[in-house]
C-alpha cells in the first residue's frame, strides 16, 4: 500500500488540497462529529493525500488516523462509539472527496480573487496551529464571537 501526501509543491495543488479541506470539514461536521484539533489535522493530512493514491488506500490510512486520535484522547466508555462514529464520518468524508470532479476546485486556481481567499485563509490555517502549538487556542474566542 502506498499513500502520498503533498503539500506546497506548487501553488494549484496547494490550492486543491485546501479546498477538499473545506469539504471534508463539511462532511465531519454534518455528520455532527465533535470539532478538535485532530479532526482538524485528520482533514488536512486526508486532503493532501495525491490524487493517483487509490480510494482502498486512502479509506485504510483514514482509518489508522481515527484510531490515532482515539487512543491518544482520554478515553471514556462513550468513546468507542465516538470513535466509530467519526471513522465512519472520515470514511464517508474519503469517499466525497475522491470522486469530486476538478470543476470544483478549478475556479479556485483561475479566479484571482478566489485564489488570493484560498492562500490568505492557508496562512491563516497555518496561523491558527502554530498558536495551538505554543499554548494558545483562539477557538473559544471565535466560537463566543460567531455564537
Amino acid at each position: 500500500m502506498q499513500v502520498t501526501l503533498r503539500f506546497f509543491s506548487n501553488e494549484r495543488w496547494s490550492i486543491r488540497a485546501t479546498v477538499l479541506t473545506v469539504l471534508i470539514l463539511i462532511v465531519v461536521f454534518a455528520l455532527r462529529v465533535r470539532m478538535s484539533v485532530q479532526v482538524l489535522l485528520a482533514a488536512s493530512l486526508l486532503a493532501m493525500l495525491a490524487p493517483m493514491s487509490e480510494l482502498g488506500h486512502k479509506l485504510v490510512f483514514s482509518f489508522f488516523l481515527c484510531m490515532l486520535m482515539h487512543f491518544t484522547s482520554t478515553r471514556r466508555p462513550e468513546s468507542t462509539l465516538r470513535f466509530w462514529h467519526t471513522a465512519l464520518a472520515f470514511a464517508l468524508a474519503v469517499l466525497v472527496v475522491h470522486y469530486v470532479p476538478s470543476a470544483v476546485y478549478t475556479p479556485f486556481e483561475e479566479n484571482s480573487v478566489l485564489r488570493w481567499i484560498t492562500i490568505a485563509s492557508i496562512l491563516v490555517w497555518m496561523l491558527y496551529f502554530g498558536l495551538l502549538v505554543v499554548g494558545v487556542d483562539i477557538a473559544p474566542y471565535v466560537y463566543a464571537y460567531i455564537y
